[in-house]
């Protein structure tokens, strides 16, 4: 018998060969379940890690968008504050305009006095006011005749008058009276918080429509202290003393001094000088006063019984004029003003002028309520922190969290070990904090430090670190005070 060795060896391997098929297959099976357990933790923990990143992302876009819109607020306040100060500007230099044109009203058709006392007293330089004053009057006194009184100097001041009682005063009063209530209201909005909330959630939700936003409580308390209203409101006619410097000291020059002096030749037997001075001042808190002065003042050597010395100066009243404006209720501190000096180089003139002021008040100049009251920064000291803050609490339900699973048994250890695998209370949370602050953008020329105050618009925002109250506020949101910790 033959035996085929090839064809034996085969079927001898053939059994083995089949007992080996498959093998790997179970091992391939663990692995890809392992793999696939690897690969959903690691999706897992990718999403939790890519929801913290968004709540957080949100909460500081929330955080930073409250803090700009209320340094947009306080901005806005300063600008109504200039503005303000701007109108009451406008309003004294209609009682400027009209005491001036009484005045000289006053003086053309006393030209001949001021040239009996330039030719008199040797004031030569004062030759050509004199010279200006009688021109205008004859021309004045021919326009009169001509038009049969109709368009003389006198008409057309008491159009002025009355155009700025009525138009001037009144537009300007109108328009204080406005800001001031549109300030007031941007103040009590933002002092509450509610804008600077509803834009914070705004914001966020569009990051993540399900996010809730929180206000800090504690951000509340500061947003409410740090303006004020100053005025009559605030508890007295005499806390507007602030915004009537700022008035005072914003005057222009014609407003605040208006005026000359010209010197005579000093003779032996006579001296001379003609002073005009004249300016607009706030009295008190609820008044213009406009007073326009023109005085010859004079001395001569006749005094003494045998040696002749020089006499006093005599006062001698050229043209005056006083125009006022008064509000129809107010208070204040009363006093008088200087008048562009007015008061102390021509008394006696200046006394006329004011027992003569009429108020534009009586001319239809109704409208004006004294000094606005206004807002700025409630503690005024040069060394306070003028810095408010604004904290946001941002979470969401850890079931709303677009992971797979959304349970992985992994938990941490160590100091990390607080929790287990939940989130605390059960929310996925951030928190975040924005101060507003104020700062220059660029230095001033004369190289001094401004201030902070609602008189600037220079207000920003900033994200800074969330204070410790905050963080005590997201703990027991949290549900567990050793985060505050």
């Amino acid at each position: 018998m033959k035996i085929d060795a090839p064809k034996f060896i085969r079927r001898a391997r053939a059994p083995t060969d089949s007992q080996q098929r498959g093998q790997v297959l179970p091992l391939g099976l663990v692995f890809l379940a392992i793999c696939c357990a690897a690969l959903l933790f690691m999706f897992s923990s990718g999403k939790l890690v890519d929801e913290k990143l968004t709540v957080t992302n949100a909460a500081d876009a929330a955080a930073y968008s409250a803090g700009i819109v209320h340094a947009r607020a306080l901005n806005y306040e300063a600008y109504v504050n200039r503005a303000i100060i701007a109108n009451e500007l406008a309003i004294a230099q209609a009682v400027s305009m009209v005491s001036w044109m009484r005045y000289f009203e006053q003086a053309v058709a006393n030209s001949g006095k001021v040239d009996d006392y330039v030719g008199g007293y040797a004031i030569f330089g004062a030759a050509g006011v004199a010279t200006a004053l009688t021109a205008i009057e004859v021309i004045n006194e021919y326009i009169s005749a001509w038009t049969g009184g109709q368009a003389d100097l006198e008409t057309v001041v008491n159009l002025v008058e009355y155009f700025n009682a009525l138009a001037v005063v009144n537009i300007h009063a109108g328009a204080v009276i406005g800001l001031r209530a549109s300030q007031l209201a941007t103040d009590l909005a933002f002092s509450t918080g509610a804008p600077q909330v509803d834009l914070a959630r705004e914001v966020a939700r569009r990051s993540d429509a399900s996010l809730d936003v929180e206000l800090v409580p504690t951000s509340i308390l500061g947003l409410a202290g740090f303006t004020k209203t100053y005025g009559r409101m605030g508890g007295g006619s005499e806390e507007r003393a602030r915004l009537a410097d700022t008035v005072m000291r914003s005057r222009d020059r014609f407003t605040a001094e208006r005026g000359f002096r010209h010197d005579g030749i000093n003779l032996f037997f006579r001296q001379g000088r003609l002073v005009k001075r004249g300016g607009t001042d706030l009295v008190n808190f609820d008044e213009w006063q406009a007073v326009d002065t023109m005085a010859a003042h004079t001395r001569e050597r006749t005094c003494g019984r045998f040696i002749k010395r020089w006499c006093s100066w005599e006062e001698n009243s050229i043209a005056y004029a006083g125009r006022s404006q008064t509000a129809l209720t107010g208070g204040g501190g009363g006093g008088q003003g200087s008048y562009g000096y007015s008061a102390r180089d021509n008394p006696d003139t200046t006394s006329s002028a004011l027992n003569d002021s009429v108020d534009l008040r009586s001319k239809g100049g109704l409208l004006w309520t004294g000094l606005s009251d206004n807002q700025d920064l409630r503690d005024l000291d040069a060394d306070a922190d003028h810095r408010v803050g604004i904290s946001f609490f941002v979470s969401k339900p850890d079931n709303t969290s677009r992971t797979a699973g959304r349970n992985p048994n992994v938990r941490p250890t160590g100091q990390l070990a607080v929790f287990d695998s939940a989130a605390p209370g059960n929310r996925i949370a951030s928190l975040s904090r924005a101060e507003v602050f104020f700062l220059r953008p660029a230095d001033r020329p004369d190289g001094r430090r401004e201030l902070a105050s609602l008189y600037s618009p220079y207000w920003q925002a900033r994200l800074v670190a969330p204070t410790m109250a905050d963080r005590i506020y997201a703990a027991t949101r949290q549900n567990n005070l050793a985060l505050g910790l």
